[in-house]
């Protein structure tokens, strides 16, 4: 009789151990949309991805400040995890923290808001050290944002600083001296270079080269993808004199959108074995208890 007792009881706290364990198959998987280090629109559209989430709250905070909720909570069994951001909340040059929260699991991403145009290059100079090439060097502006130049040519003093007249996309390092060489050109005729400045942001600085340019100002209408998400432009068109391909220094990089996709993942993988190993503990207790059951039964 108390053998059957005993081991009546193991097989009852192996099932308790097995229901104690059992929520950590239920615990959400989620990951959040990777923002740009630096934009330059204040309407944004943040996403989420849940695996197995049911109440999702979206939260943000300007840097130095608290976390405050960004909309209501959302039913993820009835509504997408979509929260848009407005000039409500982006409406100083800070850095801005977003995070989600699915059922006590929280991800975060961060930007950068900045509208302000960087210095222009300076110590610009232009020499023909050939019949068909010309060498071009200027010295890049000191902010820390510095992405690249774009340099444009022309075949007259009064040529436009547009698009189809982009001759290189140059990046390097704040401040430091920079040469380009434009070889294959004509021998017989004379060309004029402008040079121009973009941060992080895609914001874009005045022109420096040969002479006093116009250029064709093209705003875009979405902000760069990143991560394999959209990060969208609700309203409104961003300010600033920036060419359209302007933003491509704005956006992550093939090789940077990796980094955060592939934390993402590694944070589901880990999440996975980590349930997996709490599993088969679970499985495991509830064998023993009852092999330890059937053991004092036989014995009996």
């Amino acid at each position: 009789m108390q053998k059957t007792k005993i081991a009546t009881s193991l097989l009852i706290s192996s099932l308790f151990g097995l229901l104690w364990l059992a929520p950590a198959y239920a615990a959400p998987t989620v990951s959040i949309v990777q923002l740009p280090e630096y934009v330059r629109v204040d309407n944004l559209r943040l996403s989420c991805t849940a695996l197995g989430g049911s109440m999702a709250q979206f939260s943000y905070k300007k840097d130095g400040e608290s976390f405050a909720n960004l909309g209501s909570a959302i039913n993820l069994t009835s509504a997408p995890c979509l929260v848009d951001v407005t000039s409500s909340q982006i409406n100083e040059q800070k850095k801005y923290f977003f995070k989600v929260n699915v059922d006590g699991t929280e991800v975060e991403t961060s930007t950068t808001y900045d509208v302000t145009a960087p210095s222009a290059i300076h110590d610009y100079g232009k020499e023909r050290i050939g019949p068909t090439t010309y060498k071009i060097r200027w010295t890049n502006p000191g902010e820390g944002d510095f992405a690249q130049v774009f340099i444009y040519r022309g075949e007259s003093p009064d040529f436009g600083a547009d698009n189809d007249k982009i001759v290189a996309k140059i990046g390097g390092a704040p401040d430091a001296q920079m040469s380009w060489l434009d070889n294959g050109i004509s021998p017989d005729k004379e060309y004029y270079y402008i040079v121009r400045a973009l941060d992080k942001a895609g914001n874009s600085s005045s022109l420096v080269g040969d002479s006093q340019t116009t250029y064709q100002q093209v705003a875009p209408s979405t902000a760069p993808s990143v991560a394999g998400t959209s990060v969208v432009q609700v309203t409104g068109e961003p300010t600033g004199e920036v060419l359209k391909d302007s933003t491509e220094q704005a956006a992550v990089a093939p090789a940077e959108e990796a980094g955060p996709v592939k934390a993402a993942v590694d944070a589901a993988v880990g999440k996975i074995k980590s349930n997996r190993t709490l599993g088969m503990l679970a499985i495991g207790a509830f064998g023993l208890g009852l092999i330890s059951y059937f053991l004092f039964r036989r014995r009996r």
